[in-house]
């Protein structure tokens, strides 16, 4: 089930998803936009000729408010918000359309823990 603004704001309200810091504008009709920070992870291409699931990955880090991405690169990002959800409940991050049109390609992925309490985050 995907919850509605009405059910997001509920959630919200109750502490049972937690997001700091959220302005009112953030919150869709069934979703909540999440701003990028300032921190952003690359590949460090000097360390790599080839990457593959043996080697673990090396990765730059940047601070900087804006951020140009190389055709056929990838970079991590962090977002503004503190995000914590039950862990009853699961999560998707995904691009806007509207920078898709532009032709920027975000990975969408699912964001969950299967952990058993937050001590274990720890």
């Amino acid at each position: 089930m995907i919850l509605s603004n009405h059910g997001l704001r509920e959630k919200l309200n109750n502490k049972e998803i937690i997001i700091n810091p959220i302005e009112d504008h953030q919150i869709q009709p069934a979703s909540i936009d999440l701003r990028l920070a300032d921190e952003f992870m690359v590949v460090d291409e000097h360390q790599h000729e080839l990457i593959d699931m043996r080697t673990p990955v090396k990765y730059r880090e940047i601070k900087a408010d804006t951020i140009i991405i190389p055709p056929k690169s990838f970079i991590l990002a962090k977002t503004m918000e503190y995000v914590e959800i039950p862990l009853d409940h699961v999560g998707f991050v995904e691009g806007r359309s509207s920078i898709g049109r532009l032709g920027f390609y975000s990975f969408k992925m699912q964001v969950g823990l299967t952990l058993a309490s937050k001590e274990q985050l720890l």
